[in-house]
């Protein structure tokens, strides 16, 4: 079927190369989650929401479900102490150092002899660039980057030794020879590790969390919904809506537009519910709010 319309509603969009993508585009918003809204405005122009608009929403939307889930949706890169010299960028594509700071990671003797468990900030991982041991000065004293045993989806990371070492582990090493009271006290900064964390591009984000891309699209139409009566359409006086509770506010008058509106916002409200209720029992996350 030809379609001028681009988007995953329409099974034709591709993230471009060296770029992560869009979770919905404009048209999957515009002609898919706002289907019949005539988003044109009032005002002697007739003017209408342009994409960059909704596009605004779509992002705004997966920033309201990054925080909310707590793992990274979009591609970001994370440096500790970044140089001046690196090139950051507000969203991920290639050439680019990185996108968001990061800070360091103390040593704590408990995790260390707990196969030197970190749990990193932010996930699910995509690689790992970076990891060094510091000392009690801040001095470098070993690479461990070779050393890092991954666990993608939780974020979680072990720092043992591989390779054959007769199963002596860390004393195997010479590190414990070499700095023998270091790794029996805890103090701050003793790791630095950066890395590469979300999904890899926007084709994958329901491979990770099925159905999430479904929930954006909602929560992007209720976002555009939220300002459409006042600035576009007669007759819907206010909206609110806030993801952290899924509170939903708004009055209006009661013909029939305006009810048409509110049962959207309701309905998407309602969905949105209760997908949070079955991703929180199914993967075991920590939701702040009921």
């Amino acid at each position: 079927m030809v379609t001028d319309k681009i988007g995953y509603s329409f099974r034709n969009y591709t993230p471009p190369s060296g770029e992560w993508g869009e979770a919905l585009t404009a048209d999957d918003l515009r002609f898919t989650y706002l289907w019949g809204v005539d988003l044109q405005a009032n005002d002697v122009n007739k003017t209408v929401v342009a994409d960059g608009q909704l596009e605004w929403c779509i992002e705004q939307a997966v920033f309201a479900w990054e925080s909310d889930i707590a793992v990274d949706i979009f591609r970001r890169i994370y440096k500790t102490d970044p140089a001046s010299s690196l090139t950051q960028a507000r969203f991920w594509k290639e050439g680019v150092d990185y996108t968001s700071e990061e800070e360091w990671y103390d040593f704590d003797p408990a995790k260390w002899q707990n196969y030197g468990f970190l749990q990193l900030r932010h996930k699910p991982i995509i690689s790992i660039e970076t990891a060094e041991l510091y000392d009690v000065l801040g001095n470098k004293i070993m690479d461990v980057i070779n050393w890092v045993r991954l666990y993608k989806k939780p974020g979680q990371i072990a720092l043992f030794p591989k390779g054959t070492l007769g199963g002596g582990g860390y004393v195997a090493t010479g590190t414990f020879s070499a700095w023998p009271r270091m790794f029996n006290a805890f103090y701050p900064q003793g790791f630095k590790i950066e890395y590469t964390t979300g999904i890899r591009n926007s084709d994958f984000i329901d491979e990770h969390f099925p159905g999430i891309r479904d929930m954006i699209g909602m929560y992007a139409a209720i976002i555009a919904l939220a300002w459409v009566g006042d600035g576009l359409m007669a007759g819907f006086s206010s909206s609110s809506v806030s993801l952290d509770g899924l509170s939903e506010s708004f009055s209006s008058t009661q013909s029939a537009t305006s009810a048409y509106f509110g049962a959207r916002i309701k309905d998407y409200i309602d969905r949105i519910k209760e997908f949070r209720k079955n991703m929180k029992a199914k993967h075991a996350i920590a939701i702040g709010f009921v």
